[in-house]
């Protein structure tokens, strides 16, 4: 009877709402970087993205496992069956750049976002690596999702 209830409610409990995702771009130390690296940078990054907020927390590794990563800013994503995106870029001498936000309105027209769900290093030379991935989950654009145990939990109170 659990199981016939929880096939029955939760086509209506996942489409009741919109997708939330964190919806922000890590800050990079000016120290790090020189100032035509920068100017670089955001040009490349303003060209194929629709920038969203800074924050402090946003290249967070352990995400919504960290009480500071929860203040960064989250977003509705406007569009049926969008998805959360996780951009992690790495560089050399550790310096890492973090994306996250609603697919639709991250990517700007005309640029598709490649996904490769795993991180990988540019070539056997360089210390670099990407990591490009989506979800279709509220806020699960962080490090580590919680969701399966909400669902569990819901059954078991069924």
């Amino acid at each position: 009877m659990r199981l016939l209830l929880l096939f029955i409610l939760l086509p209506f409990l996942c489409s009741s709402q919109k997708l939330l995702c964190y919806h922000c771009i890590s800050q990079l130390a000016s120290s790090d970087i020189t100032v035509a690296e920068r100017n670089a940078l955001k040009m490349a990054l303003f060209a194929r993205f629709n920038i969203p907020p800074s924050s402090e927390y946003c290249a967070y590794t352990e995400g919504g496992n960290d009480i500071l990563f929860k203040s960064v800013a989250q977003e509705e994503c406007p569009v049926i069956n969008d998805s959360c995106v996780r951009i992690i870029s790495e560089g050399d001498e550790n310096r890492k750049l973090v994306l996250r936000g609603c697919q639709s309105t991250l990517m700007k027209p005309g640029f598709d976002l490649i996904t490769n769900y795993s991180c990988h290093r540019s070539n056997s030379d360089t210390t670099s690596s990407e990591c490009v991935t989506t979800c279709q989950e509220q806020l699960c654009n962080n490090s580590h999702g919680f969701n399966l145990i909400l669902v569990i939990l819901g059954y078991l109170i069924l």
